[in-house]
């Protein structure tokens, strides 16, 4: 069996389980935005991006409830929505401190990113950004001999400005 054809056919193919979202993956070199002699960004984010609309399946990530220090003890079992575990096929480029953007857009065919809301359009499949999320983890799912057959990326919830 080959778990990339078999994910691929998960989220895309008969079983069509898969939505599109966004990826917003950073460069490590600063963008116009960024104001070295303060050492902040101003108007936009502080590196350079590019942004790449994927499909994928996500579900939420529960966190184990443990006692913390001096808070007190959260319920055991206590889920948290705003952490959510996404999964990618192997070649989708993502790294720790890169974005997520969900789209509400649950069509099989991929959509047109628009960046203003003026020109959304749902009919015409012209859809914007709507919750963000970071990603904080990556686990590659390896096969035998190591090769990669899909990833899962656990994130949380940023909120948009």
């Amino acid at each position: 069996m080959d778990i990339r054809t078999e994910f691929k056919k998960l989220i895309s193919g008969s079983e069509n389980i898969g939505r599109w979202v966004v990826i917003r993956h950073f460069f490590d070199e600063h963008s116009e935005f960024w104001k070295p002699e303060t050492h902040e960004a101003v108007g936009g984010p502080a590196y350079k991006f590019t942004d790449t609309v994927v499909e994928t399946y996500s579900a939420p990530a529960y966190r184990i409830a443990v006692k913390t220090e001096g808070i007190g003890v959260e319920q055991i079992g206590q889920v948290e929505d705003s952490y959510i575990k996404f999964f990618f096929e192997h070649n989708v480029i993502i790294k720790e401190n890169d974005e997520i953007f969900d789209l509400d857009y649950y069509e099989s065919d991929k959509p047109t990113l628009v960046y203003n809301i003026e020109e959304e359009d749902i009919n015409k499949k012209k859809i914007m950004l709507k919750e963000r999320f970071k990603v904080k983890k990556l686990e590659k799912y390896r096969c035998d001999k190591g090769r990669v057959e899909y990833q899962a990326v656990y994130t949380y919830e940023s909120k948009l400005r």
